[in-house]
């Protein structure tokens, strides 16, 4: 079936400055948050990691990252495998520092570079593009989609597809529920405008 899924890791921030930043709380069902929605945990060297069951999630957007970012470090993936596209970006106190993003469905090879990216990409790019020259197999493996997520995991620690699941507590995000009601209150608002027509009665 393919991954399809976003995170972020944040270092420098406390949990709850974290949760606050990106509209995140407990969730109010637990059994339903153990499922996949939107999960995190402490990863090694100081990183807190946010799982997000959804690829190219909202959080992900400039205006967030910039603002969880700020006096921090933040680091965010997406992988949907469905079209083999990766991407991986890091930003530093409010500033995008680098960010690598390819998209297997338009074509295997290419990868978009913008930035700085770390010591270790050339290296990582290297291997991938190396292991794609040299594939045989039809159709052909998508190995540079492998690097933003390689590159993200070489700071983090953690890749979707070989780091276990353990330790995650299931968060809600807040964000969509306020936009939901919103428009659930817009809707009513509309409704109760409307004037209620007379019934028929009988002769």
């Amino acid at each position: 079936m393919g991954y399809s899924l976003s995170w972020i890791a944040t270092k420098g921030l406390v949990k709850d400055i974290v949760c606050s930043r990106l509209q995140l709380s407990m969730a109010s069902n637990p059994a339903r948050g153990r499922e996949g929605h939107i999960r995190s945990r402490d990863q090694p060297d100081g990183w807190r990691l946010v799982l997000l069951n959804e690829a190219e999630h909202p959080l992900l957007k400039v205006s967030h990252l910039a603002t969880l970012s700020k006096g921090c470090t933040a680091l965010a993936c997406n992988i949907e495998e469905h079209v083999m596209l990766g991407s991986a970006e890091q930003w530093t106190d409010g500033q995008l520092l680098w960010r690598l993003r390819h998209q297997g469905d338009i074509d295997t090879h290419n990868l978009e570079v913008s930035g700085d990216p770390p010591h270790v990409f050339p290296k990582i790019e290297e291997e991938c593009r190396s292991r794609q020259a040299s594939d045989t197999e039809q159709p052909p493996v998508d190995f540079v989609f492998e690097i933003p997520p390689l590159v993200a995991k070489s700071i983090t620690a953690f890749k979707h597809d070989e780091s276990d699941r353990e330790g995650f507590e299931p968060l809600q995000w807040q964000g969509r529920r306020t936009w939901w009601r919103f428009w659930q209150s817009e809707i009513f608002g509309i409704l109760a405008a409307v004037p209620t027509l007379p019934q028929d009665r009988d002769p």
